[in-house]
């Protein structure tokens, strides 16, 4: 049977978290906060992921999983996300109910306590998890390991299937996640580097059979059914020379090497059409220019 977080907080605190510790609340079965000092004293979000891992007694790999697919491991600087979460898990704060000036607020907003769970399962003050990455990583860690069954295995990352699905909001979260953990992720945010090393034998058919299929030359999250079209690229008049700069309406881009432009937004195009009708007149080098 698994650890179900009965961990005592250890002496040497940082000021910065001893300043963010709050009282846990009383409960039927009380909880002792367990610190997360030895996950800020790592001072590198690598080494914090192996931390709060190994704090909470939960796999590493899915711990990065779940925040890669959250936030690419962006805690974006305590920013408030679309849905009202924060940081690398983008955990949610009920309190959030008006972001984009509506007024309106959903049922599920309102339901949503993650973050007050994180805080009274740590014992960190809730801005500190909103706004520090480190303390928003150990978060994470207690709601996984908060989430997970008895049977969850810490060193099986399918079995943690049931509690990564309640950290995402769509159906084929926890698809996405085990999928991330068998194909691997690197990137490197502020200047630290953190890495999740691919598992190519991890067989997550269990959670991924069901959902579309993707096209190899995309690179898409498992359930969208992604499809490459390569864009046409034809002469206005066939017997144009070669650097004819006279074509259709799509044209090559060089987006490599020093001075070329950088990519800074994607836009995500909603034709209001059919999917057949759109896809004609994309293919269609006499239709209009595409140039968002």
């Amino acid at each position: 049977m698994r650890r179900k977080l009965s961990f005592i907080g250890g002496a040497g605190l940082s000021v910065a978290l001893v300043v963010g510790l709050i009282p846990l609340q009383a409960r039927a079965t009380e909880v002792p906060a367990p610190g997360c000092s030895a996950v800020s004293a790592t001072g590198s979000l690598e080494s914090a992921f192996s931390a709060a891992a190994e704090k909470f007694d939960v796999n590493e790999d899915v711990l990065k999983g779940i925040s890669y697919m959250q936030s690419r491991w962006d805690g974006h600087d305590g920013a408030v996300s679309a849905d009202g979460g924060y940081g690398m898990f983008n955990i949610l704060d009920h309190s959030v109910t008006d972001l984009d000036g509506s007024g309106k607020t959903t049922e599920a907003k309102e339901s949503s306590s993650a973050l007050d769970s994180a805080a009274e399962l740590t014992g960190l003050d809730a801005d500190l998890i909103k706004s520090d990455d480190f303390a928003n990583i150990c978060a994470g860690a207690a709601l996984l390991a908060d989430y997970a069954s008895e049977d969850a295995d810490p060193a099986d990352p399918v079995s943690y299937g049931s509690a990564i699905s309640r950290f995402g909001s769509d159906e084929d979260f926890a698809a996405n996640v085990l999928d991330t953990v068998k194909t691997g992720a690197s990137r490197t945010i502020a200047g630290q580097s953190v890495t999740l090393t691919a598992i190519p034998t991890l067989d997550v058919s269990e959670y991924t059979e069901a959902s579309g299929e993707n096209d190899p030359e995309t690179d898409c999250p498992v359930g969208l059914g992604c499809e490459w079209m390569p864009a046409p690229y034809e002469k206005t008049d066939p017997d144009d020379a070669d650097d004819t700069g006279y074509y259709g309406n799509h044209d090559t881009a060089d987006r490599t090497g020093e001075g070329g432009p950088a990519i800074k937004y994607i836009v995500i195009h909603s034709t209001e059409g059919t999917y057949s009708s759109s896809v004609d007149l994309a293919m269609d080098k006499d239709y209009l220019a595409w140039n968002y």
